[in-house]
């Protein structure tokens, strides 16, 4: 009898030992790095960087109507364009609740870029180049429009941030 009491006292032990490795593997999980990664950690790392020399006024409330993107299909999203009126630069971070959400998303940045470049065709020409040379690119449900003097900078700050767009 006595050894029945040890062992399920042991049994007993070793449960209450695995479950507490468990519960520590599973909350390393839960604050992984991509956890961390949210759409204002990224505009605010692409905004410390050197890539938007211009100042940049933070238009978030208009992003919706610029974009002709329901809030409904959106989880976060800052949007981000040049207090120039001469340049055509704009930081655009959408997080989508979906990927089909992102694809539309994805889409409307294309019609974004396409609508600039006729409207800077006739306004200011010396920005079309800038803006065919956009960041346009999905990374899950994170999808970026990103008009910069230096596209090579914003990619490796989000690089930095987890988020490779090749």
């Amino acid at each position: 009898m006595k050894l029945s009491k040890t062992r399920i006292i042991s049994y007993l032990l070793l449960i209450v030992i695995l479950a507490g490795l468990y519960g520590c593997s599973r909350s390393s999980e839960v604050t992984s790095s991509d956890d961390s990664v949210t759409v204002s950690s990224l505009a605010q790392a692409v905004m410390k960087s050197k890539a938007y020399p211009d100042p940049m006024n933070n238009d978030t409330k208009e992003a919706l109507s610029v974009f002709g993107i329901d809030s409904s299909s959106l989880v976060d999203y800052c949007y981000y364009s040049s207090s120039n009126s001469d340049s055509a630069a704009e930081c655009v971070i959408f997080e989508a609740a979906s990927m089909e959400s992102a694809s539309t998303i994805l889409e409307a940045f294309k019609a974004h870029q396409s609508s600039q470049v006729i409207e800077f065709e006739q306004k200011l020409p010396s920005e079309v180049e800038k803006i065919n040379d956009a960041i346009i690119a999905s990374y899950g449900n994170y999808v970026f429009y990103m008009v910069s003097d230096a596209p090579s900078t914003v990619k490796k700050v989000l690089r930095n941030e987890g988020i490779d767009l090749g």
